[in-house]
């Protein structure tokens, strides 16, 4: 069952990425999060107030912390997909994301197979390729691909920290630690809003409000899956959200992209379930 919950949550997460990657094209992405953020709370307080649990102190310290890291990947995800291409970012992005647990399920004991190995190294062959070439029929210029790029890099760190924090909350928690993960980002966001004082805009509002439930929809779902699920294979099956992503992407938005970048995008792809074999 725990397989089923994460690929779950990569459906909602590619839907949610799609959505609010389109809302941060409209407006900055700060006004995005402001949105998303304090909904998701809203949505995930209610099912732990139906749910139940019995959180203790470190399981709330774990969600809290998760948040923080969820929130920096989320921010750099955003803004990569409003500058560069969906097609591109979120498969590089999920790549990082789903390494760095199975680095830490490493540590932490768990003993993945060759296959898991492998995964490993044609996720990092996948991230050259798709940043290979030159900037023809992608972005822009050079340094908005760099940019781009490098924004995918941290938000991969930043969801694969996500998955390693969360998983550390007990089984009787419920979803009270995604209560403390969405209040805790939620008030890192307003104090952000309040220093950096973007510029207002009206558009894109709608896709912020379906991308904060959809976002916070697959947390749950996650941490669902986590209750009897390795960390290793569950965060690389979520991570398969890149699917949903780069579909949405290329019917929708028509976005095309070089040879070089669609084999690297390919290879990506096929990472992830070689990563979860473990």
């Amino acid at each position: 069952m725990s397989e089923l919950f994460a690929l779950t949550s990569a459906v909602s997460y590619g839907f949610a990425d799609f959505l609010g990657g389109l809302a941060s094209r409209r407006r900055h992405v700060l006004r995005v999060l402001v949105i998303a953020h304090p909904i998701g709370l809203v949505v995930v307080a209610i099912a732990a107030l139906i749910s139940g649990g019995s959180p203790g102190a470190a399981d709330l310290w774990w969600g809290a912390a998760a948040g923080s890291a969820g929130l920096l990947g989320l921010g750099f995800f955003y803004r990569s997909l409003a500058i560069g291409t969906m097609g591109v970012v979120a498969p590089v992005t999920a790549t990082v994301g789903a390494a760095i647990p199975v680095i830490a399920g490493v540590a932490l004991g768990e003993r993945p197979n060759r296959a898991v190995l492998v995964g490993v190294g044609v996720a990092l062959l996948a991230i050259l390729l798709v940043s290979a070439g030159d900037s023809t029929g992608w972005i822009e210029d050079r340094a908005t691909m760099k940019k781009a790029l490098g924004g995918s890099l941290v938000a991969g760190l930043g969801f694969g920290l996500f998955f390693v924090l969360i998983e550390r909350v007990g089984s009787e928690a419920g979803m009270w630690p995604l209560v403390a993960a969405r209040a805790t980002s939620s008030a890192i966001i307003v104090l952000l809003l309040v220093l950096v004082r973007p510029v207002p805009a009206r558009r894109g509002a709608r896709q912020s409000v379906v991308a904060g439930v959809l976002d916070v929809t697959a947390n749950m779902f996650v941490l669902l899956a986590f209750d009897g699920g390795l960390l290793v294979i569950v965060s690389a099956l979520a991570a398969l959200y890149p699917a949903v992503t780069v579909l949405l992407a290329r019917f929708v938005l028509l976005e095309r992209m070089r040879t070089v970048q669609l084999v690297g995008v390919g290879l990506a792809i096929m990472a992830v379930p070689l990563i979860s074999s473990g």
